[in-house]
């Protein structure tokens, strides 16, 4: 886990109903047979129900009226098929969404704590763990929780994660021909001026490239000293960060 940074979908009340029918879904196909799996690609009305009671949740969710999915841009984490298999699915129950990244949202959730802007919210797992803190998240628990391992949901159903984020070195062999293995290895002299990350102050993806590093070096969660200072020697070798990522996955780039 603290190699591989997870984001977690945690929940806050508005109208949790809703919430039941996306996520139930979403946690459903990795388990499900290749049966469950097709039928979910047709709108509820053709086929039958992938858990109990979704057709009465769906109705309910229909009768509230629109779905509010924060900080899911369609172009990150798989998203905008999600988003296009709910509208299929579930044709009656329009879906909207947002793109503010996981900070400013839980600042959002946090000013209108007492009439909440949205159904479901996507982020970062600290800021997840963040919102929790700070009272912003409803309990629920959706189809399938028990199978998830430990570490990939809140205990009192907060929050489930939905993936994880893979750090990566990306390098240009056409100009870099010793590959760095080790985080280590990019202290080295012969990457001088030739590496970029993602900054940790502005991106998601940065923080938790910065997270990774630190446990590389030696710190923990509670003890970032190591990735500090690892850092700083980075920077006078001549890295440096760059202000906004739209990558896949965390990465240094060798140049």
């Amino acid at each position: 886990m603290l190699c591989r940074m997870g984001f977690m979908l945690p929940l806050f009340s508005r109208r949790a109903l809703v919430l039941s029918s996306l996520l139930a879904g979403a946690l459903l196909m990795p388990f499900g047979a290749a049966r469950a799996q097709a039928d979910a690609t047709l709108p509820l009305s053709e086929g039958p129900e992938l858990y109990p009671g979704e057709k009465t949740l769906a109705e309910a969710a229909a009768k509230e009226g629109v779905t509010i999915s924060a900080n899911t841009a369609l172009g990150w984490a798989n998203w905008g098929a999600v988003v296009r298999a709910f509208g299929q699915r579930y044709p009656d129950v329009p879906l909207a969404y947002t793109d503010l990244g996981s900070t400013a949202t839980v600042t959002q959730l946090d000013r209108l704590r007492e009439r909440p802007p949205a159904d479901a919210a996507y982020f970062y797992s600290l800021v997840a763990l963040d919102a929790a803190s700070r009272g912003l998240l409803s309990p629920h628990r959706p189809v399938n929780l028990d199978r998830l391992p430990g570490a990939a949901k809140d205990p009192d159903g907060l929050w489930v994660g939905v993936h994880t984020l893979p750090i990566a070195f990306v390098v240009n062999r056409k100009l870099v021909k010793s590959l760095p293995r080790t985080w280590a290895d990019l202290r080295k002299p012969e990457f001088k001026n030739s590496i970029t990350y993602p900054d940790p102050q502005t991106t998601t993806v940065g923080l938790t490239l910065a997270f990774a590093a630190n446990v590389a070096a030696g710190g923990t969660l509670d003890s970032v000293r190591p990735g500090i200072e690892y850092f700083t020697a980075l920077h006078k070798a001549g890295k440096r960060p760059t202000h906004r990522s739209r990558l896949g996955a965390s990465a240094f780039f060798a140049r």
